[in-house]
């Protein structure tokens, strides 16, 4: 990190102003936008020129009325008239945006619970064997496992029931190994495992 240096005393050669004890860029900002700089009515200009060109090609800002998509409040947005784009979501405030985002990954991921796990289950369990880990036994909280990671095969043969510490464990190359051993009964599938 670099210090910050120091000019102890220090006078505009524009506005002849005295200053004492500023920074480098201090010096250098007031010099570039001091009033009595000749050069800052021309920097006005060219941004008169830039924000004239913006205008002519994205038109002038407009204010929009747009409906917030979480809460339903209406409030004015405004954008250039030719970058209003009407089918873009807006939202009111930081809030309602987050909001709304949180709950949309919130249902998405329990649709995908209630879709998937449950038919997996229905699966495991229709091929006659309990809901419980194959290794220790226990079953109050269970996970299905694919043996060959693969999430589209969901024959009865590739799925393992485990609770979330083998569950853990399967996944980490450290204990794969000690798991596949202790899972020989599931037969080939096992041996296929990555």
């Amino acid at each position: 990190m670099s210090k910050l240096q120091i000019i102890s005393s220090w006078q505009c050669k524009h506005c002849k102003i005295d200053f004492n004890n500023i920074t480098v860029s201090f010096a250098g900002n007031h010099t570039k936008h001091c009033l009595c700089n000749p050069n800052k009515q021309s920097l006005e200009k060219l941004h008169n020129a830039k924000r004239s060109y913006e205008d002519e090609l994205n038109g002038k800002f407009k204010v929009f009325n747009v409906t917030c998509l979480n809460c339903g409040k209406e409030f004015g947005v405004k954008v250039r008239e030719n970058k209003f784009d009407s089918n873009k979501k807006f939202f009111c405030s930081r809030k309602c945006a987050n909001s709304r985002a949180a709950s949309e990954r919130w249902l998405k991921s329990k649709n995908y619970r209630k879709k998937y796990l449950e038919h997996y289950r229905t699966i495991y369990i229709a091929s006659g064997r309990e809901l419980k880990c194959e290794i220790c036994g226990f079953d109050a909280v269970v996970d299905i496992h694919h043996l060959d990671l693969n999430h589209k095969n969901n024959s009865s043969e590739n799925l393992v029931c485990l609770c979330p510490n083998h569950h853990k464990m399967i996944h980490m190359k450290k204990y794969r190994a000690e798991i596949k051993a202790q899972l020989h009964s599931f037969g080939e599938a096992v041996n296929t495992m990555l």
